[in-house]
């Protein structure tokens, strides 16, 4: 009797231990306001017919000498803070939401336009299901596809996220266009504002993908690769205002194609002069149970590396135990630390 009492302390202890643990990943929570009297939501913005993902957009500071457009795809579990708040797992990952990283993005390009493109499905509110950019399953593995759906999708989504921020003529950077709920309104007061130019054509543009979110990178290696051969002049325009793409620790739960590897498909990349900078941790690339992820990554960087490519590599963590935190932490760290030039 003594016996089974002594295990059910000790059990009641590991149980509020591992409560207080949970407890104190979501002391988060203070950080989900982080970036509401900046980030402007544009719900429901159309790119292709019938295609349309909510776009967050964070101001670059100042309004002239505005440097570029920075667009942002993430991974999975990033949502809108009151989504992950009341997600029983997400919760403990809520300093890295779509807002906070937002303000991430903004605090290491400062002089950037910030657009971070909501996957168009949450699948069970956790996968990030990229629909519109990329074939894929039910939880948004990828079914890469030699076509120019995906590029077309983001110039149209772009533009229109651009009009949908400026109105014609510019974006309004006072306070008092925030609402009581601490969000930008979609319709905002121009009197008074400075303007900027919102020809999408004149700024170059960075390519971020997270996670996730780098499967829309990929996709878009073969939509290049594509257009090399149809010469779409209208799509190109776009492309030529690319001039870095970020693979920050990407993955995802698919069978293979986690990084792409046809040389055919990378050696039209490199062509196209666009700066590669990988970012991965060992949560990806030392993953016993993805053992392909490591692989590809290492065939993909090497392989653009004897292409002649503009390229750089970091490994964050290298030394520490695979950590879904030090996943997410590649979003705060991945400009401040010196790239490994290969």
């Amino acid at each position: 009797m003594i016996g089974k009492l002594l295990l059910m302390l000790f059990l009641r202890n590991i149980l509020s231990s591992v409560r207080k643990m949970m407890s104190a990943s979501s002391t988060v929570t203070d950080t989900s306001t982080l970036s509401k009297v900046h980030v402007k939501r544009l719900q429901g913005i159309e790119g292709m017919p019938t295609k349309f993902n909510d776009v967050l957009f964070y101001p670059p500071n100042g309004k002239e000498d505005v440097q570029g457009r920075l667009v942002f795809f993430g991974g999975d579990v990033q949502d809108y803070p009151e989504n992950m708040q009341v997600h029983r797992d997400n919760k403990h990952y809520l300093r890295w939401n779509l807002e906070n990283t937002a303000a991430f993005l903004h605090g290491q390009f400062p002089q950037w336009e910030v657009y971070i493109v909501k996957p168009c499905r949450m699948q069970l509110k956790t996968f990030s299901c990229y629909d519109n950019f990329v074939k894929g399953d039910n939880v948004g593995s990828p079914q890469y596809s030699f076509n120019t759906e995906g590029l077309l999708h983001l110039k149209l989504l772009l533009t229109n996220a651009i009009q949908a921020v400026y109105g014609g003529q510019g974006f309004c950077y006072k306070d008092n266009s925030i609402d009581s709920k601490g969000y930008s309104n979609t319709n905002i007061d121009q009197s008074g504002c400075e303007m900027t130019s919102t020809n999408i054509t004149e700024l170059p543009i960075i390519l971020i993908g997270f996670s996730k979110g780098t499967v829309v990178l990929n996709q878009l290696l073969y939509s290049f690769y594509v257009l090399d051969k149809t010469l779409d002049n209208d799509i190109f325009s776009l492309v030529k205002q690319i001039k870095t793409m970020y693979w920050l620790d990407g993955g995802h739960s698919g069978g293979s194609n986690t990084w792409i590897t046809d040389k055919k498909i990378l050696s039209n990349f490199v062509k196209l002069g666009i700066e590669a900078i990988i970012h991965v941790t060992p949560y990806q690339i030392k993953c016993a149970q993805r053992p392909w992820v490591g692989k590809e990554e290492k065939i993909f960087q090497e392989t653009l590396k004897r292409l002649g490519a503009k390229i750089s590599r970091t490994v964050h963590f290298e030394t520490e135990e695979r950590s879904l935190k030090n996943h997410f932490q590649v979003l705060e760290q991945f400009t401040t630390f010196s790239c490994n030039k290969m």
